[in-house]
C-alpha cells in the first residue's frame, strides 16, 4: 500500500484514542478515551502504557501519547493492533531507564489474531531514545517479532514507523524480522551501537507460510550508526525492499548490505536517489553476498578508505550498479564485479566503460592506449579496421592502459577499434 494511502487509513482510525497517556513530571497517568476515567497512576512510564495495550479491546486500537518524557524501566510489548502516536519528535520522548537493558517497543502479535483481522499499526510521531551511555547492552530500540521461536509471536504486516526520530540506543535502530509490508518513512536513526534497520527473515513462520520481507525505507536520516541497511533473508523467502532518498552515513559497517543464506535466490532490491557517505570507513559502500536482481541507480556515494564502492561477493549475479555518482576523492578501487550478467554503468563523473580507437603504426607492433577508467579493466574487446598484417592481441594491462600488440608490423598504418570495461 502506499505510503499516502496507509497514512490516510490510520488516520481515520486514530480518533478517538482507545487511551490518552500523559505525565505532570513525576507520574504518569492512563485515561480511558471513551469513559474519560483516569484507570492507572504510577511512577513507571513502561508500566501505564503496558497497561493501556493490555487493556485495550481487540483488534486494538490507538494510544496517544501527550508530550513529556517517559522513562521505560523495561520494553513496552504490544500484542494488539495498537498504535502509538506522540505529538511529535521533539514533543514525546521515550526514553530508556539507567539500566534497563532491553529493547524499546517489541511486537508479540498472536497468530489467531492476525489470521482474522487486517493488521494496520503505526509508530508516529515521537522520540525513542536509548539512553545508551547508561546501559551495558540492547538488541534493537524496536523488534517487529519478539521471538520467531515462540509460536505466540506471529509475522507483523502492515507496519508504519512515520516520523520518528530513533537516537543513542546500544544496538541496532530497527530490526524488521518477518514482516511484510512496512513503511519505515521520514525518520531520522542516529548513534546507534549497531545497524540502523536490519530486515531478516527467520524462515520460522507460524502456520506453513513463510511470510517474505517487503517494504519501503525513504526519506530517511540515517546517521552515525555502526552500519546502514542490512537485509538477511533465507533459502526458502524472497522480498522486495525499495532505499529511495535516504542520507546514509555509517560509522563503521557497509551502508547496504545485502545477503542471501544461499546462491541463487532472487534478491530484488531497489536502491535509488540515496546519498551515502563513507569517510574512512574499511568497509564496502555496498556489499553483495548470495543476491541477485538488485538495482543501484541515481544514488550520491562519497567514499574514502573503503574496500569497494560496489563488491558482489560469492553467488551474485544479474544486479545492475548505473549512473550512480561516485567523489574524486575515491582511492580504494570502484567495483568487484562477480557475475557475468551483472551490469555496471556510470557517466556521472567516473567511467567504468570507454571505447575509442588507436593505430599501430608503420612499422611498429604495439600501441600503448590510456583507457581513462576507474580500475583497471576486466574485459578489452578490439577489432582492426583493416586487413592486420597477423595477429593481434592485448597485454599489460593496468590501472592506466593497455598495450595493443601484433605479431607481424603493419606496412601501414591499422587502426584498431577498442572497448574496456571493469
Amino acid at each position: 500500500m502506499p505510503v499516502g494511502s496507509l497514512v490516510g487509513e490510520l488516520v481515520r482510525g486514530l480518533s478517538p484514542a482507545s487511551y490518552i497517556v500523559y505525565t505532570d513530571g513525576r507520574r504518569y497517568y492512563a485515561k480511558n478515551g471513551s469513559t474519560g476515567a483516569i484507570e492507572l497512576v504510577d511512577s513507571d512510564a513502561a508500566k501505564v502504557i503496558q497497561y493501556a495495550i493490555d487493556k485495550m479491546p481487540l483488534p486494538g486500537g490507538t494510544i496517544f501519547l501527550r508530550a513529556g518524557k517517559y522513562y521505560l524501566s523495561k520494553n513496552i510489548r504490544i500484542t494488539k493492533f495498537v498504535n502509538l502516536v506522540g505529538e511529535g519528535v521533539r514533543a514525546t520522548e521515550l526514553i530508556l531507564a539507567p539500566n534497563a537493558n532491553s529493547p524499546m517497543i517489541t511486537y508479540c502479535i498472536p497468530s489467531s489474531l492476525f489470521t482474522s483481522v487486517a493488521q494496520l499499526m503505526m509508530i508516529a510521531h515521537m522520540k525513542i531514545d536509548g539512553n545508551k551511555s547508561n546501559q551495558t547492552s540492547g538488541t534493537a530500540a524496536i523488534v517487529t517479532r519478539e521471538n520467531p521461536d515462540d509460536p505466540a509471536c506471529a509475522q507483523v504486516a502492515d507496519l508504519l514507523v512515520f516520523d520518528v526520530w530513533i537516537a543513542n540506543y546500544k544496538g541496532d535502530g530497527i530490526q524488521i524480522i518477518d514482516t511484510h509490508d512496512f513503511v519505515i518513512s521520514h525518520v531520522a536513526i542516529e548513534l546507534c551501537d549497531g545497524w540502523t534497520v536490519k530486515i531478516v527473515s527467520s524462515n520460522k513462520p507460524v502456520d506453513s507460510t513463510v511470510w517474505k520481507p517487503n517494504g519501503v525505507i525513504e526519506a530517511g536520516y540515517l546517521l552515525g550508526n555502526y552500519g546502514g541497511v542490512y537485509l538477511f533473508y533465507n533459502a526458502s523467502t524472497g522480498h522486495a525492499l525499495k532505499l529511495i532518498g535516504n542520507e546514509i552515513y555509517p560509522s563503521q559497517w557497509e551502508a547496504i548490505r545485502v545477503e542471501g543464506a544461499s546462491s541463487g535466490l532472487y534478491s530484488p532490491v531497489i536502491a535509488v536517489g540515496n546519498r551515502i557517505s563513507m569517510s574512512n570507513v574499511n568497509y564496502d559502500a555496498i556489499y553483495l553476498k548470495n543476491a541477485r536482481y538488485c538495482l543501484f541507480i541515481g544514488n550520491i556515494l562519497f567514499v574514502t578508505n573503503s574496500r569497494y564502492v560496489f563488491n558482489e561477493d560469492i553467488g551474485c549475479d544479474e544486479n545492475v550498479f548505473a549512473y550512480n555518482y561516485t567523489s574524486p576523492s575515491q582511492t580504494a578501487p570502484y567495483i568487484k564485479k562477480s557475475g557475468a550478467r551483472t551490469v555496471v554503468v556510470s557517466e556521472l563523473y567516473i567511467r567504468t566503460r570507454n571505447s575509442g580507437v588507436a593505430m599501430i603504426l608503420t612499422g611498429s607492433t604495439r600501441v600503448t592506449v590510456s583507457h581513462g577508467l576507474i580500475q583497471a579493466p576486466s574485459k578489452v574487446l578490439i577489432t582492426p579496421l583493416a586487413q592486420p598484417p597477423g595477429k593481434l592481441w592485448v597485454e599489460n594491462i593496468t590501472s592506466t592502459s593497455f598495450d595493443i600488440v601484433t605479431d607481424t608490423a603493419p606496412t601501414a598504418d591499422l587502426k584498431v577499434s577498442w572497448q574496456a570495461e571493469v
